[in-house]
């Protein structure tokens, strides 16, 4: 199996917001999300990890588990069975196979 880093085809664009991260979580067939969040944490297939402002590029597969978002108004949690994530320039594109 051959990974491309590039999946996504984020652009190239830092949040302007100092305090923030841009995420969006997607299902394949809606929008679930789209935000600045300041924290959040995966369920990652080698066990759970979190994001913070200006976290180093990644791309990782999830498991099923819940991911924990934080706004600037409240804490949100949403389960999902599996799917992937990228991480870069402040922004967060999560693809998930199906949401509970």
């Amino acid at each position: 199996m051959v990974w491309n880093a590039t999946f996504l085809a984020m652009p190239n664009q830092v949040t302007p917001n100092t305090t923030t991260m841009h995420l969006t979580i997607l299902t394949p067939t809606k929008k679930i999300f789209e935000g600045d969040v300041q924290k959040i944490t995966f369920p990652g297939s080698e066990g759970p990890f979190q994001v913070l402002k200006d976290h180093a590029p990644l791309a990782s597969m999830l498991q099923k588990g819940t991911i924990l978002y934080e706004d600037e108004h409240r804490k949100h949690i949403l389960a999902i069975e599996e799917g992937w994530v990228e991480v870069s320039h402040n922004r967060m594109m999560v693809l998930a196979i199906s949401t509970t």
